[in-house]
């Protein structure tokens, strides 16, 4: 979708009331932070009629400005240096919108063509480009997957698992992906591997483990089960650590039945081992599985 094709349809929303711009209006936006910046990043205002709806002029740092009046769902984005990709879900066509930010401006690419999509994907940068991972919400749930080049080139999705995307993180070119099976009664933590040259694509399943003595709800607001890229436990220099061994670890956190944190330390070929008492810090973000009943 071209910037003329946003702004008609824009036009079009405000024409027919769609969008509410009038004064005591709540209002929101999603537009480039600082399209200056070494790498960007998006600002997004919600407000109770949604997050796209436009506040501020109309310039080249907005995107999507109509989302609202289609229902989109909040966008996921990441930065490769100055260029940076965005995603997000439009429920009325069930497919993942994207669009690239480059030289001071939005470049809307075709959207991945996977009906049923929900929620909010997960936009992380390989190589040289992005992987785009999301929930198909189908009669039988299912995670897509798919990569996007530096020039926005990519190809058509694949389902890379089936059940639920609870959390993901990356070690190198292996993607952590925390998931639920279909009747949300295993959760598993399963090791994708990626094809980065060119468009970044998933090739194979490395391994898959089952987490046990689980307690979903978590405790004192703290979400369970979340994964993250482990950090040094006993601080210091954050690039000589990101450098050595604990960048290819990863740290699972969960809470059991009991109200007690359990931690586990990962690593790309799927070795694990369970910490005696927790060290990592747990104020890290985990997106519940969209969609599910």
């Amino acid at each position: 979708m071209t910037h003329d094709t946003n702004l008609r349809a824009l036009a079009l929303a405000l024409a027919t009331g769609v969008l509410l711009v009038g004064a005591g209006t709540a209002r929101a936006d999603v537009r480039v932070d600082d399209p200056g910046a070494p790498e960007p990043g998006l600002a997004i205002r919600l407000s109770p009629a949604g997050p796209w709806s436009l506040v501020g002029p109309f310039d080249e740092t907005v995107l999507n400005p109509a989302g609202d009046a289609y229902g989109d769902g909040l966008p996921a984005d990441a930065a490769q240096g100055e260029h940076m990709l965005a995603g997000w879900v439009r429920p009325s066509d069930g497919r993942v919108h994207l669009s690239r930010w480059a030289l001071g401006s939005w470049a809307p690419l075709p959207a991945f063509e996977a009906q049923d999509s929900v929620g909010t994907p997960r936009v992380d940068p390989l190589g040289t480009g992005w992987a785009v991972t999301w929930q198909q919400d189908a009669l039988d749930p299912v995670i897509r997957a798919a990569g996007v080049g530096a020039d926005g080139t990519h190809f058509d999705s694949q389902p890379i698992l089936g059940g639920w995307l609870v959390d993901e993180t990356w070690i190198e070119n292996v993607q952590l992906v925390l998931h639920w099976d279909a009747d949300r009664e295993r959760l598993l933590l399963t090791g994708v591997l990626w094809s980065v040259p060119g468009v970044p694509s998933p090739v194979d399943i490395l391994f898959q483990n089952e987490l046990s003595e689980l307690e979903p709800e978590g405790q004192d607001g703290v979400p369970s089960p979340m994964i993250s890229r482990a950090p040094h436990p006993g601080g210091g220099d954050a690039d000589r650590l990101r450098r050595g061994a604990w960048a290819h670890r990863a740290v699972v956190s969960w809470w059991d039945a009991d109200g007690v944190m359990h931690q586990s330390i990962i690593d790309k070929d799927g070795d694990s081992r369970e910490l005696n008492k927790p060290k990592f810090d747990t104020g890290i973000a985990m997106t519940p599985p969209d969609g599910a009943p």
